[in-house]
């Protein structure tokens, strides 16, 4: 028996088989059915909640799509904060929409409409939800005059109080607070000989701050304490020291240079990207030593950053009915951790894995039961709703048609009259 699919206005004609006399060719016996389309199920379970509040300003809507006969399904959404909101999406093939420019208390409305292959669609409701008013902290900034004493200024938007949290890169760390907005936090650390990564945190009653690295190097004769990841117009604090040597310039990777300055340089970037910062020193005769090796000092858009595209590794030619496994990757520029929104080709299900720590390398296994090519898509959402960019790799299961062919060769009435049905 060899099954055949016609479809004619949104009937789908089902060709189950035939019974054929071997000498002749001629057909005793044919079955069909015949079935008409289902549109779509209509979208559910919104994310964010219908009607819910203290929403971040960066979140992404999404919803469940999908169709009781299989087909490909489309989706139109709409989104604003007027009702009704107008259109922002046409012919997605995913549910979701990440809006870029909401804002802090309001009131936004969305829908989405679901469409199949044959044109039916079938409009879901129209859901709202209000995001929230609060700012976390800014990032903290840290700095030294001595490399004894180290100070942290830690300002929240609302002026809520501010807890901080410190890790001192050297598998040592600590929250502190709480502490005012605006308020300078002085501590005392001893390192060992080296350059050790500083991270800092503030977090407040709502939030979190972007996360602030600093490097610090120090060793009998030489100290130097700078940002190792930054943000965009906040100003920090370049404090160096190497002995014998009293004045140094800085050039700071962007076209401009410092003043010669006795020890500390205070510089902000106004555009985010990597700089490589140099900088010599001058002893009291005027000699001047060469410029120093580059060192890369990384600028982010204060507020949160998304996570970066995922890395996908894994096989791409497979058997049915097979498991497979494969590697996915993402780092988030501010340290967040991650979940993986994962969808792999065969079915419209949207998987959701997680928390990972940004850059831990995760493995999933997966089994396709039925013959052709899908593709994995995969993408990196933060702890704030920021999304990555869709990371996709495609594979193929192949198909067997010899006997398919082999039987086709022998009754070539068959092959004639299944053209005329295609």
């Amino acid at each position: 028996m060899h099954k055949n699919i016609l479809t004619v206005v949104g009937i789908t004609i089902l060709f189950l088989g035939m019974s054929i006399t071997p000498l002749t060719g001629s057909i005793s016996k044919a079955s069909f059915i015949y079935k008409s389309n289902n549109p779509p199920y209509e979208p559910s379970n919104p994310i964010p909640p219908d009607g819910a509040t203290n929403v971040h300003w960066n979140s992404c809507v999404r919803c469940t799509g999908g169709d009781p006969d299989g087909d490909l399904v489309t989706y139109d959404i709409y989104f604003g904060n007027t009702t009704p909101p107008h259109k922002v999406i046409s012919n997605s093939s995913i549910a979701i929409y990440c809006s870029s420019a909401m804002e802090s208390n309001t009131t936004y409305y969305w829908k989405v409409v679901s469409t199949d292959e044959h044109g039916a669609s079938t409009p879901g409701p129209i859901w709202s939800f209000t995001t929230r008013g609060n700012s976390p902290p800014l990032p903290p900034l840290m700095w030294t005059e001595d490399f004894t004493t180290f100070y942290i200024l830690i300002v929240d938007p609302d002026e809520d109080v501010i807890w901080l949290y410190i890790d001192w890169g050297d598998g040592t760390g600590e929250w502190v607070g709480p502490y005012e907005s605006g308020e300078i936090v002085s501590l005392s650390h001893v390192w060992p000989d080296g350059t050790s990564l500083i991270k800092l945190k503030a977090r407040d009653l709502d939030g979190e701050s972007q996360e602030a690295v600093y490097s610090l190097t120090v060793s009998p004769d030489f100290k130097f304490l700078h940002p190792s990841i930054g943000y965009v117009d906040l100003t920090y604090k370049f404090t160096i020291y190497l002995e014998d040597f009293g004045k140094y310039l800085f050039d700071w990777g962007d076209g401009t240079y410092s003043d010669w300055v006795t020890g500390i340089a205070d510089k902000s970037f106004s555009y985010p990207g990597e700089y490589e910062l140099r900088w010599k020193a001058m002893d009291i005769h005027g000699y001047e030593t060469p410029w120093s090796n580059p060192i890369l000092i990384t600028i982010l858009t204060l507020g949160n950053n998304p996570p970066d595209t995922p890395t996908i590794d894994g096989p791409t030619s497979c058997k049915a009915d097979v498991s497979y496994d494969y590697t996915f990757n993402a780092s988030d520029p501010d340290g967040d951790d991650i979940w993986y929104h994962l969808c792999w080709g065969d079915k419209e299900i949207i998987y959701i894995y997680g928390p990972y720590p940004s850059g831990e390398e995760i493995t999933l296994s997966y089994i396709w039961t039925d013959k052709g090519t899908y593709t994995i898509s995969c993408w990196a959402r933060d702890v704030y709703d920021e999304q990555s960019d869709i990371a996709t790799l495609e594979v193929t299961i192949p198909r067997n048609r010899v006997s398919y062919l082999w039987f086709l060769e022998r009754f070539p009435m068959l092959e004639k009259l299944l053209g005329l049905i295609k």
